[in-house]
């Protein structure tokens, strides 16, 4: 580690360099002036921590399980295997390790490279997409519970729906496992990665082909006796039958931690049977 101080007699401050084998950390400190010379007790007041490329870029200091090397421009990273101590790479030494260096986007690596190096770092940082997945899995998240009308097979088997009829369908008493927002996190070695998840739709497959995209939906209520028509997610049948709906929630998961994020899709789905019945009209004429 190297540290050099420069004094700035405008401000009465200095600024400082520490300089490491990932990166340069720049610190503004104040020099207190005693006697009119420069020196006494220095307050820190401003940490740079960012990392940058040689054109002077500001990149994440962290990505893909690397850490940024500001002397080959690259995240590097102990392998996970080591080379024979027969392969080239190790230049004829017998210690220290193998590191790759890489670069690339949210894509995936788009060049990589190995190199020795004398002494060896700790165990890799962990990997976020896996550290992600891992706090998703403790959110237990659900389908939400069908809210339909006229009522399922399930919740009543005698109940009837009728060709030409609104049927109403909604998320029955969404909670944050079946609709979010719901935030969880997941560590490892130090690191922490956050996730927060939120149903962005429920997509209604009516049985027939059809289907039908909706937010939370309304639930019905015993006052609307009119037949009157779902104000944001409803259906009409057109022919008799036996129907099976399934309600698909469309979960959207973005996280973040150890210099990167993303985005986990989730698709979770729920069934239920629903009997519609064509009413027949029958006139008669007396005699």
């Amino acid at each position: 580690m190297a540290l050099a101080t420069t004094p700035d007699a405008r401000a009465n401050s200095c600024t400082s360099e520490i300089v490491t084998e990932f990166g340069t950390i720049k610190t503004a400190i104040r020099c207190v002036v005693q006697g009119g010379s420069e020196g006494g007790a220095r307050a820190p007041v401003k940490t740079d921590k960012r990392c940058y490329t040689a054109s002077g870029d500001v990149v994440s200091c962290i990505s893909f399980g690397g850490k940024w090397n500001p002397t080959k421009q690259c995240y590097s990273r102990p392998k996970d295997v080591q080379p024979a101590m027969s392969d080239p790479v190790w230049e004829g030494n017998t210690d220290g390790q193998i590191m790759e260096c890489a670069r690339g986007d949210m894509n995936g690596w788009s060049m990589s490279w190995d190199w020795w190096q004398a002494t060896p770092e700790t165990a890799q940082l962990p990997d976020p997409a896996v550290l992600a997945q891992r706090a998703v899995d403790s959110m237990s998240l659900d389908p939400i519970t069908m809210g339909i009308f006229p009522k399922s097979v399930a919740d009543d088997p005698d109940s009837l729906g009728y060709v030409g009829w609104n049927t109403w369908m909604w998320a029955d008493s969404p909670s944050d496992q079946t609709w979010g927002p719901i935030t969880a996190s997941a560590s490892a070695g130090g690191y922490t990665v956050t996730a927060t998840a939120v149903v962005d739709r429920v997509v209604w497959d009516m049985g027939n082909g059809d289907t039908v995209s909706c937010g939370k939906g309304t639930p019905w209520r015993p006052r609307f006796t009119n037949n009157e028509p779902s104000p944001d997610c409803g259906y009409v049948y057109e022919q008799p039958g036996r129907y099976t709906i399934t309600a698909t929630s469309y979960w959207s998961v973005n996280w973040s931690g150890i210099g990167e994020t993303g985005v986990i899709p989730l698709e979770l789905s729920d069934t239920r049977e629903l009997v519609v019945a064509e009413v027949q009209v029958v006139t008669t004429t007396g005699r």
